[in-house]
């Protein structure tokens, strides 16, 4: 259903608490499906089932390429290379700024920023917690923990052949064996 700002503004004002039970009394299956401890999730799905009048799973299965088959690729790179690359691409945001920028923006409401790999250390860093050194190593552990939930995510839950990025692939090849296998999933 297309959003509905009063109900979304009705639903964020709830305490977390108020918007599981009512979802949980409202769509108890649907309720199992969601995180609970998600107030995004658990709002949004809300929002769903009383917009709709049904429950998330029948929601879900009317939307736009429900239920359809797909085929895709997932590009993946060797394990060293990607710990390379993660490290040298935590280099360059902190010498592109990065810790200033938390600075600046520290104490402001930020929304999804303050979520994100890297702002919550930089943080530590500015109160004096953590060292650079430390600092440069927490975003960087903490960057590889989440690249390996994305592999595995991809390996359980999506049936997509997999390339290998080794070394300097131009993103023209990987484009080309990308379509070579999805030609071959759809023959």
């Amino acid at each position: 259903p297309e959003p509905d700002e009063a109900l979304r503004a009705e639903i964020s004002a709830m305490p977390l608490s108020q918007a599981v039970e009512e979802l949980q009394r409202l769509d108890p299956a649907g309720a199992e499906a969601v995180d609970l401890k998600n107030p995004a999730r658990v709002r949004r799905a809300l929002e769903l089932v009383r917009q709709a009048g049904r429950p998330l799973a029948e929601v879900r299965r009317g939307r736009p390429g429900g239920g359809m088959e797909c085929a895709g690729v997932c590009l993946v790179r060797e394990r060293e290379e990607l710990r390379e690359r993660i490290a040298a691409n935590v280099e360059a945001m902190l010498a592109g700024g990065a810790v200033d920028e938390v600075r600046q923006i520290s104490g402001q409401p930020c929304g999804g920023a303050a979520r994100a790999i890297g702002f919550r250390e930089i943080g530590e860093f500015l109160a004096g917690r953590l060292t650079i050194d430390e600092c440069r190593e927490s975003i960087t552990t903490a960057t590889r923990r989440y690249a390996k939930r994305q592999l595995t995510w991809c390996r359980t839950q999506l049936n997509f052949q997999s390339i290998v990025l080794n070394g300097p692939n131009t993103p023209g090849s990987a484009l080309d064996a990308a379509l070579r296998l999805a030609g071959r999933a759809c023959t």
